[in-house]
């Protein structure tokens, strides 16, 4: 998965190079946001990107997938110890968790000696449960101990909101575009808490 995922990339960005668009590559950053059983194979991802001169700003320990549903507090300080080294290393610029519980999340911010948390990711988009944003209600928290909060999925699982006719409409009548319009509901809900 992790070794095809680094094949694609490499041609992309061979791409932008054979395109003259290599002068972009100080304005691209990458997040990288791994489930738990690739953690340990992204060493190839990481060479490709290092390899063409980009960066990786964030990695992102996903907890909320579906294959991370059996990770348990004590896997994911697992991972993030991995992840520390590498962080350590310097081939990521911040770690951080998207759709971790407070649990997790309590484990890995008073681990001793591993990277801190520097960003935590939430899946944010029309249609998901109220209950589902009760990390927004901690919004000061996160701000006073430098974790930034990151939106993530805002177009929707596999990106189906994009093609929504009801949000098609209303992106025409507010003279702007479904993507556009998602962003701007996103920010509402995190301006809102």
């Amino acid at each position: 998965e992790t070794k095809l995922l680094s094949l694609r990339l490499a041609q992309a960005l061979v791409g932008l190079s054979k395109n003259f668009l290599h002068y972009l590559r100080g304005a691209i950053t990458f997040t990288l946001v791994t489930p738990p059983h690739l953690v340990v194979h992204v060493g190839d991802i990481l060479k490709v990107v290092a390899g063409h001169g980009y960066n990786i700003c964030s990695w992102l320990l996903d907890v909320s997938c579906a294959d991370a549903i059996n990770c348990s507090a004590s896997k994911a300080v697992e991972c993030w110890r991995f992840m520390s080294e590498v962080w350590q290393r310097q081939e990521v610029q911040s770690l951080g968790l998207c759709g971790a519980g407070r649990e997790t999340f309590e484990s890995l911010i008073h681990l001793p000696n591993v990277a801190p948390v520097a960003t935590f990711g939430i899946e944010l988009f029309p249609g998901r449960a109220k209950s589902d944003y009760k990390y927004l209600t901690k919004t000061d928290y996160y701000h006073k101990n430098g974790i930034v909060l990151l939106a993530c999925n805002i177009f929707g699982p596999r990106q189906v909101l994009l093609e929504q006719q009801e949000l098609k409409d209303e992106a025409d009548r507010n003279s702007t575009d479904v993507a556009m319009l998602l962003i701007k509901w996103c920010s509402a809900q995190v301006d809102a808490c």
